[in-house]
Order: C-alpha cells, then sequence, then structure tokens
C-alpha cells in the first residue's frame, strides 16, 4: 500500500501554480497506453498500476492512478494501439473467462489546500456471459487481496454492458462504484478496460476473457 500526500497553494490541492476548487479531489478517464502499456497520465512519484497482454492475441491494456499537479487523484486506463479480436460468426450465449487487474485509491482526505490517498493494486478472477445475439454482456469477479479494512464494499468487480459489432461499451463497477467501461469482444477474446471515481475513491483498470 503507498500513501500519497501533496501540500498545495491556496485553493489547489496539489502542488504548483494551477487552482482547482476544493470539492473536486478525484477524476479518473481513459488515455491510450505506449504499445508496452505503460501511462503517463499521473506524476511519477506517485504512480501506481500495470498492465497484461493476452497470450493469445498479443492485445493488451495498461491502467495507472496517482497525483496529477493541480488536479487531485486520478485514475487512467486504456488499450494498446492495435487491439483487434476476430469477428463473432456464430449467435448466442457464450460464456468466457480470464482474469482482471485494478489499480485503487481509498482514504482519500481533502483538507484546505491538501488531498491524500492511499494505493493498492488488486487482481481476480472474471466470468463474462456474452450474447452475440441480442448484444448483452453481463460480468462477476473477485479480487485476490483482501483489505477488510480498506475496501468498505468488497473487492467484487460487476460487468454490465452492450456490445455493437465487437465494440464493447458499458459500465463496471468496483468497490461499489460504477464507472464507464470500454472494450472490443470477438469470437477469440474480450479485452476491455475501465475506470470510476467519487470524492473518496479512484479506481482504474482492465480484463482480458477467452
Amino acid at each position: 500500500m503507498r500513501t500519497l500526500a501533496a501540500a498545495a497553494p491556496a485553493l489547489a490541492l496539489l502542488s504548483g501554480c494551477g487552482a482547482i476548487a476544493l470539492g473536486d479531489p478525484t477524476n479518473s478517464g481513459f488515455a491510450v497506453p505506449s504499445a508496452t502499456g505503460q501511462l503517463s497520465e499521473v506524476q511519477s512519484s506517485t504512480a501506481v498500476g500495470g498492465s497484461d497482454f493476452s497470450s493469445l492475441t498479443g492485445n493488451g491494456y495498461g491502467y495507472q492512478v496517482g497525483s496529477v499537479s493541480n488536479d487531485g487523484l486520478q485514475g487512467f486506463a486504456g488499450l494498446v494501439p492495435g487491439a483487434s479480436v476476430a469477428p463473432a460468426t456464430t449467435p448466442g450465449l457464450v460464456t468466457m473467462e480470464g482474469d482482471f487487474e485494478l489499480a485503487y485509491i481509498g482514504f482519500i482526505l481533502a483538507v484546505d489546500t491538501e488531498v491524500s490517498g492511499s494505493a493498492v493494486t488488486d487482481q481476480g478472477r472474471l466470468t463474462m456471459n456474452v450474447d452475440f445475439s441480442d448484444g448483452s454482456v453481463t460480468g462477476s469477479g473477485t479480487g485476490i487481496d483482501s483489505f477488510s479494512n480498506f475496501l468498505l464494499n468488497g473487492n467484487a468487480l460487476e460487468i454490465d454492458g452492450t456490445l455493437t459489432g465487437n465494440q464493447l461499451n458499458g459500465t463496471a463497477t468496483y468497490n461499489g462504484v460504477t464507472g464507464p467501461m470500454q472494450g472490443l469482444i470477438g469470437s477469440n477474446e474480450g479485452i476491455g478496460v475501465f475506470q470510476g471515481h467519487t470524492d473518496g475513491q479512484v479506481h482504474a483498470g482492465g480484463f482480458i476473457v477467452n
């Protein structure tokens, strides 16, 4: 577990010359990683994250949480450029299984001109049900790391999405916080990334199933 903290000038959450309104200590979004799954969206000294690649297709994703100068604690995730899947050729319901990984910031405290939090990583197994007939996608999994005093709502991951062609869009919920999800699903593999935040939590991660 890594503790993140930064002092800042008046009206700013983190050090630097820019200012943001107190009450907006967190954010999250999608970003494009390098070919090796690396992201550089947060200050390197505070970065917690990782990447994963498919042994079947070479598809990959990266994820990262940390502090952003003058912009609080944030999380980012994205697919490695060039990710692709084989088109689905058979309609009907298919069950896919694989792994998910994510980074999480909790214990977030914003006081006057400082925001702080503690970051950890989690990973686990994910089972997804993909209906290539109606485009519905649901999934669930549970992280293998136990943070009974850290994750107030447990480390379960829930997926709820819609498939249009090979494009996956929807939401992912982790530790009770729901945020956007996007990715690709085909006949051979599914890969996706997700992120979310509240004033008290930031998370970002991804999954690969087949």
